[in-house]
């Protein structure tokens, strides 16, 4: 059986996965717990190919910890081993150093980067041993054997075909195309100078 033990994020294309994972109607929260779930059984490993959206989480089949973050890291996830060889994780720091067998110990090697980047580049944290689980990656823990490999890798192909008007007619078809997949009934999507866009 299994059980989610961590989540965090918002799955866009939650109607198509209902759909196709046979799920009822729940509230958000439950219904994408049970996207994940029903997803890991269905495609294993595979499953990010499947999800769009923005997602950490950490799951239970039958012993075995799978804990996986979305392509391009939106939401945080962060894992720890115990000198015993438990493996503590979380979508917070606060949360693992808040449990049993996490030895709070500077990590004095990422103040050089802070100090040059003015933040923590990679995988490693304030923290000895505690570590972030990157962007595109999945994790695994069974038996005490911890694998960690990544899943996804941005690829870049310029294409110097069209002009700028043609891109930008490009990017607002493509724009008006994903939307009514992504947005939900209520939500109004806005853009912002920073060139972002957000939902509220």
């Amino acid at each position: 059986m299994i059980r989610i033990l961590e989540y965090r994020g918002h799955i866009r294309n939650w109607k198509e996965l209902c759909g196709e994972l046979e799920i009822d109607l729940l509230p958000r929260d439950e219904r994408e717990k049970q996207i994940i779930a029903k997803s890991y059984e269905k495609w294993g490993h595979d499953m990010a190919d499947h999800i769009y959206g923005m997602f950490a989480f950490a799951l239970d089949d039958n012993g075995k910890i799978f804990c996986m973050r979305d392509q391009f890291g939106t939401k945080p996830f962060y894992y720890y081993q115990t000198a015993d060889g438990k493996l503590l994780f979380g979508t917070t720091i606060r949360k693992i150093i808040e449990q049993d067998g996490f030895v709070k110990e500077l990590n004095t090697d990422m103040l050089q980067i802070y100090m040059s980047l003015t933040y923590v580049a990679g995988e490693d944290t304030f923290f000895k041993g505690l570590k972030k689980l990157m962007p595109g990656h999945w994790l695994e823990f069974s038996d005490g054997k911890l694998t960690v490999e990544r899943y996804w890798t941005p690829t870049f192909n310029p294409d110097c075909s069209k002009n700028v008007d043609e891109w930008a007619d490009e990017i607002h078809t493509t724009i008006q195309k994903i939307f009514p997949e992504v947005k939900e009934e209520g939500e109004t999507a806005e853009s912002f100078i920073s060139g972002g866009v957000e939902y509220s």
